[in-house]
């Protein structure tokens, strides 16, 4: 994981006292990315004045008569739908000095119910100096805590501090909405907090006394680099795999895609299958399996099936893994029999039966060509069952390999496994071979045949040949 980045960022103020601003939409901003709207206002209403906006979430709003100022937050995930700007409208008795900022932020948790981990406790105050957000406190790690502010005027400076805060306001992180006493002002710092634990109180400050309400919020970072591999057991070269997560944008352009029998890169035996891309955004990786290289497919092949990672990563540092299962391509398939009648049928005790039992508890059982799982069989209490299936080996089959078979009970493997019936696949040396030649318009056997070397008739099974600088009979 990583801390939630912020991208980028737009501001406004109102400029005069109105009902409403609104915030242009940053450039950059594509599906996944973490969409916030950081407002404030001289209302001093104690019911909610920051309206809902279709499409968003507005996670808080904090502030009353007493501070005589209000701040707000609102938040989405972009999907495309949203527009390219956004108006914060409040609902007071009159109008309001006011202003915000739109930040467009990366790596953040998109896929749980809220991308906010912690909301802390707000404070508020009539007429002060300083007062502080307090701290909150992450339970995971690399989040991104951001304390926001907001002041009852224009006038003096306003200042911030705090341990591992930044000491001063970034730029444009601080606003003030005209001059003087009638007026607002605001700002907003933020702290990558990696390690779980308190964030620390941010103090806010000023060089004249009035209302202030501040808070302190800790964004999650997205759970996983990579979210969901469809489908998570596959073949080599076999189908399409989709990987699905947030945050590949830090490590497209110098990434690559692995997959591997370690979680990390360098633990284990790795191959590079980034020729397999078909298409790469921020959110989302489309391999081809099917397009792979020779070699590469080859390097698969001896990796083997079993538990693998698939692995994005830059080559500097492992940055996903995720497990995912591999298996050879189809080293057999269900085989039409004519034996068997479609949909297959049931079967009859043929074996023998299971120690402490006898063929009288023969429960049932199904034969069949072309369906895997069987269809139902119910048994009674401490009965056995008896299935087969016909199968041949395909192309993807691998001579000398031995397969194992199991059956499985609704997708479980079975708790006792008394016989495992396996396959070996040998390939057979050609026999009946005849060697001929064509001499004269006459095709005659290798050992019948007669070459003229230096004016001499002789046999060609007498004939040698230099293979490998080893003398061999023809």
């Amino acid at each position: 994981m990583a801390v939630p980045v912020i991208q980028s960022f737009t501001f406004n103020t109102a400029g005069s006292a109105v009902t409403s601003i609104t915030l242009t939409k940053p450039s950059g901003v594509v599906a996944g990315d973490l969409l916030i709207l950081l407002v404030g206002n001289e209302d001093n209403t104690a019911t909610a004045s920051f309206a809902d906006i279709t499409g968003w979430t507005k996670e808080y709003e904090f502030g009353n008569a007493t501070p005589d100022t209000k701040i707000g937050m609102y938040w989405r995930i972009a999907d495309g739908t949203e527009g390219n700007s956004e108006t914060v409208s409040w609902a007071s008795t009159g109008t309001d000095f006011g202003g915000g900022w739109y930040l467009r932020i990366t790596g953040a948790d998109t896929t749980s119910a809220s991308p906010i981990h912690i909301l802390g406790t707000s404070t508020q105050t009539a007429g002060a100096t300083s007062q502080a957000a307090p701290s909150i406190t992450t339970t995971i790690n690399d989040c991104l805590a951001i304390a926001h502010h907001s002041f009852d005027g224009g006038d003096g400076t306003r200042g911030v501090t705090g341990i591992g805060w930044p000491q001063s306001f970034p730029a444009n992180q601080v606003l003030y909405d005209t001059t003087g006493g009638a007026a607002w002002s605001g700002g907003w710092v933020s702290k990558d907090i990696t390690t779980a634990g308190a964030t620390g109180d941010v103090t806010f400050t000023s060089t004249v006394s009035d209302g202030m309400v501040q808070v302190q919020f800790a964004i999650a970072p997205t759970s996983s680099g990579i979210i969901s591999v469809t489908p998570d057991d596959f073949g080599y070269a076999e189908q399409s795999i989709d990987i699905v997560g947030a945050g590949f944008e830090t490590v497209q352009g110098d990434g690559a895609i692995y997959i591997s029998n370690a979680s990390a890169l360098g633990g284990g035996t790795q191959v590079n299958v980034s020729n397999a891309v078909t298409s790469w955004s921020d959110i989302a990786i489309n391999l081809d399996l099917t397009t792979l290289s020779a070699p590469t497919i080859l390097l698969l092949e001896t990796l083997g099936p079993g538990t693998r990672y698939i692995i994005v990563a830059t080559s500097a540092s492992n940055e996903y893994p995720y497990i995912v299962t591999t298996y050879r391509i189809k080293a057999f398939e269900l085989g039409a029999s004519a034996n068997i009648v479609a949909n297959g049928a049931d079967t009859t005790a043929q074996l023998t039966a299971p120690s402490g039992k006898t063929t009288a508890d023969f429960g049932g059982g199904r034969i069949q060509d072309d369906e895997n799982p069987t269809d139902p069989v119910t048994l009674n209490a401490d009965e056995y069952r008896e299935d087969e299936w016909s199968i041949y080996a395909t192309d993807g089959a691998d001579y000398d390999q031995t397969y194992v078979f199991r059956v499985l009970v609704n997708g479980t493997v079975a708790a006792t496994n008394l016989v495992t019936p396996q396959v070996t696949i040998v390939e057979a040396a050609p026999t009946g071979l005849t060697m001929k030649i064509n001499i004269g318009d006459a095709w005659k056997e290798v050992a019948a045949a007669k070459i003229n070397i230096g004016g001499t008739w002789k046999d060609i099974s007498a004939i040698k040949q230099n293979i490998g600088d080893t003398w061999k009979d023809v």
